[in-house]
């Protein structure tokens, strides 16, 4: 942080080696004395991606079919398992589901309302990729 009118006194090093892939939004707390008098978020958000992880599943497609919602989506080599987040678009409490790898594919039961649906693979070693693309679909 750099106050008007003078010179930064000090840097800062963030450590993202070890974070899950995502996006996140780093602050910095300022303390004089050891008492906090400034905290600031970063004014832009941090993309960060582990290189171990998955890559990230594509062609996700979500259909309302017999009042129950399909999700497909091309499978990943190192996937060991897939994980399903369908977010309400109004804003709601959201659905997960994960099946194996052997899966390319979930049946999920929601709720009325449009859904955005977004799938991730998972390797063995517990490490997620980003998010893929978002899927709606609206159930009446």
């Amino acid at each position: 942080m750099i106050a008007d009118g003078l010179p930064p006194s000090g840097a800062a090093t963030w450590k993202l080696s070890g974070l899950a892939s995502g996006r996140y939004w780093p602050y910095a707390i300022v303390n004089q004395h050891d008492i906090p008098v400034s905290i600031q978020y970063w004014p832009r958000s941090v993309e960060v991606t582990n290189h171990a992880a998955p890559a990230v599943p594509t062609g996700v497609e979500a259909t309302l079919t017999s009042g129950q919602v399909y999700v497909g989506w091309n499978g990943v080599q190192t996937a060991t398992t897939y994980a399903i987040m369908a977010k309400p678009a109004d804003g709601g409490t959201p659905v997960r589901d994960a099946v194996p790898a052997s899966q390319v594919a979930d049946q999920l039961t929601l709720g009325r309302g449009e859904w955005l649906i977004t799938v991730q693979a998972v390797n063995a070693q517990d490490q997620a990729s980003l998010p893929s693309a978002v899927a709606s679909v609206t159930v009446p």
